[in-house]
C-alpha cells in the first residue's frame, strides 16, 4: 500500500516535461534557503528597506492600514496581509527579523509558482527541453532573482512576478474565472497588473491566424498610430529637457545630452509599437465588435470599477502617490537621465537575453498575435512601461517576452552551448558574484553604489559608461555569434 503511494506521487516525473519542472521547483526551494541564510542584506529601516510600510503592515495589518494609507500603497497590501497572517497563524511575534523572515518564504514560494507554470506554458506552446532551460536561465538567473531578492526581501515583486505568470497562463487557456481571480489579488499586490488583467479580461484570447498573420497592408497607417504616442512622448520629453534635474541631483546632464536620450527614447517607442500594429485586427471594426457585443465585457468594466472602489474605500489617507500622470512624468523622466539609459538599465537588471529580445522583436511579436488582441494590447502598454529606466517595473511583461523568444529560438537550431553561453553571461551580468553591503552615503558614491548602479534612475555617471560599455561589447558579441547566424539562415530560407 505505501509503495501504492509513492507510485502515484512519483507517477507523474515519469514524463520529461514534469521532470524538468520537479528539478526546476527544487533548485528555486534551495535558491530560497539561502536566501534565508544570505547575510548580505538591507540595512535601512531594520532590514524592512525603503517601502517600510510592507514591513509595518506586516507587523499590525489592520492597525496599521487605519493610518495613513493612500490608495497607491492599498494597492500593494495583499503579501503583507499574507505575511501578517501567516504569523499570527504560527504564534510567532511580529519582530522585524520574523517579519523579513517570512518574506523570504512568501518569496520563495512565489518564485516557485513561477517555475512550477514555466512548464506548464512551455507544454501548452510545444516548447522543447532547449526552449526550456534557455527560459528557466533567463526568468531566474537575473539580478532581480539572484540579488534583488535576496537584498530586499520587504517587497511585493516576487508575489506580482508569480501573479504575472499565472495571468498569462490562465489567459492562454482561457480560464476567464482563474483570471478574474488573479486580476483581484494582483490589484491589490502590483500597479499594473490591474490593467494586465483587464485587458485580458476585456479582450480575452480569440484565434483569428487569417486576421493576426496578415500584416496592415496599407503601412502608411501603421506607421501614422506608432508616430501619435511617439511624437506626443518627444514633445513632453522637449518640455522637461530645460532645467530638469535627474534624482541624484547630478547638475543638469539632461540638458546637455537631453535631446540625444530623446532621440533614443524615441526610435524605440516608435519602432516596438509599428511592429505590434501589424496585428490586423487592431485596426478593423469586426475584431472591436467581437469584444465589445459580449456580455463579459462590460461584466468585467463593472468588475474593474468595484476594484476601483474598494481600493478608494480601504485607503485612509487621500492621493494617490502614484497617479496615471505621474506614472507617465516618471516613464518619460527616467527615458531620458542619460541617452538609452533604460535599455541598458534592463538588461543589466533581467540580463543578456533583453538583447536578443530587440533583435528578434519582429518574430515574437509575430508569435505573439497568434494568442489573440488582449496580449498585443498588454505588450503596447509594456512597451510604453519600459521606456522608465526602474526595470523592476517590467515583472509581469519579462516572462511573456521570455515565452515568445525561446519559442522563436527553438525554431532556429538553438543550440546547449548557447544556453551555456546564455547562462555563464546571466550569472556575470546578474552580479551574484557582488556583496552590496550596507547603503550608507551619497547615492552617487560606493558602497551605496553597488545596489543603485542596478537600477535605472540612480545609476552615476561613471557607472552608466561602465556599464553601458559592457553592455555595447556585449550586444556586438550577441549579435554576431547568436543574431546573425540567425539571420543570414532565415534569408537563405526565404531565397
Amino acid at each position: 500500500m505505501l509503495f501504492s503511494v509513492f507510485h502515484r506521487i512519483l507517477k507523474p516525473l515519469e514524463s520529461e516535461q514534469h521532470r524538468r519542472g520537479f528539478i526546476l521547483v527544487g533548485a528555486v526551494l534551495l535558491w530560497g534557503l539561502w536566501m534565508l541564510v544570505n547575510p548580505d542584506r538591507i540595512n535601512i529601516n531594520a532590514g524592512f528597506g525603503f517601502d517600510l510600510l510592507y514591513g509595518e503592515l506586516a507587523q499590525d495589518f489592520f492597525g496599521r492600514l487605519q493610518e495613513d494609507v493612500n490608495r497607491f500603497w492599498v494597492a500593494r497590501t495583499f503579501p503583507s496581509l499574507v505575511v501578517f497572517c501567516l504569523l499570527k497563524l504560527s504564534f510567532v511575534s511580529p519582530t522585524p527579523e520574523h517579519v523579513i523572515t517570512a518574506f523570504i518564504l512568501l518569496n520563495t514560494v512565489s518564485l516557485a509558482v513561477v517555475a512550477w507554470m514555466w512548464p506548464k506554458i512551455c507544454g501548452l506552446l510545444r516548447i522543447q527541453t532547449v526552449g526550456f532551460w534557455l527560459g528557466a536561465i533567463a526568468l531566474f538567473v537575473n539580478f532581480f532573482v539572484l540579488r534583488e531578492l535576496t537584498y530586499v526581501s520587504v517587497r511585493t515583486d516576487a508575489v506580482a512576478y508569480a501573479i504575472g505568470m499565472a495571468m498569462f497562463y490562465t489567459y492562454l487557456i482561457g480560464k476567464p474565472l482563474a483570471l478574474y481571480g488573479l486580476t483581484l489579488i494582483g490589484s491589490f499586490t502590483w500597479p499594473s497588473a490591474v490593467y494586465m488583467g483587464g485587458l485580458f479580461l476585456l479582450f480575452p484570447r480569440r484565434d483569428h491566424p487569417q486576421l493576426a498573420l496578415q500584416p496592415i497592408t496599407r503601412w502608411p497607417w501603421r506607421y501614422a498610430l506608432a508616430a501619435l504616442p511617439s511624437v506626443g512622448a518627444f514633445i513632453y520629453m522637449h518640455a522637461l529637457i530645460p532645467g530638469e534635474n535627474d534624482y541624484l541631483g547630478r547638475g543638469k546632464p539632461i540638458e546637455s545630452v537631453g535631446y540625444l536620450s530623446a532621440a533614443i527614447a524615441v526610435t524605440y517607442l516608435f519602432l516596438s509599437l509599428a511592429e505590434l500594429l501589424k496585428d490586423q485586427r487592431l485596426i478593423q471594426w469586426s475584431a472591436w465588435r467581437q469584444y465589445l457585443s459580449a456580455k463579459s465585457f462590460y461584466f468585467t468594466l463593472l468588475f474593474l470599477g468595484v476594484i476601483d472602489y474598494i481600493t478608494a474605500q480601504i485607503a485612509s489617507a487621500p492621493g494617490n502617490d502614484m497617479t496615471f500622470g505621474h506614472n507617465l512624468y516618471l516613464r518619460i523622466l527616467t527615458s531620458i537621465l542619460q541617452p538609452g539609459v533604460f535599455w541598458i538599465a534592463h538588461v543589466i537588471y533581467w540580463g543578456p537575453l533583453i538583447i536578443l529580445i530587440t533583435f528578434l522583436w519582429q518574430p515574437i511579436c509575430t508569435l505573439a498575435r497568434n494568442y489573440g488582441m488582449g496580449l498585443s494590447l498588454w505588450l503596447m502598454l509594456g512597451i510604453v512601461l519600459g521606456l522608465g529606466s526602474e526595470s523592476r517595473h517590467l515583472i509581469n511583461v519579462i516572462p511573456i517576452l521570455v515565452t515568445f523568444l525561446v519559442q522563436y529560438l527553438e525554431t532556429q537550431n538553438w543550440t546547449t552551448q548557447q544556453s551555456f553561453q546564455s547562462l555563464i553571461l546571466s550569472l556575470f551580468i546578474s552580479k551574484i558574484w557582488l556583496k552590496i553591503g550596507d547603503l550608507s552615503g551619497d547615492l552617487r558614491q560606493f558602497p551605496t553604489q553597488f545596489y543603485y548602479m542596478t537600477q535605472g534612475p540612480w545609476i552615476s555617471h561613471s557607472m552608466y559608461i561602465a556599464q553601458g560599455s559592457i553592455v555595447l561589447l556585449l550586444t556586438y558579441g550577441i549579435y554576431h555569434h547568436w543574431y546573425k547566424p540567425i539571420h543570414d539562415r532565415s534569408q537563405m530560407i526565404s531565397k
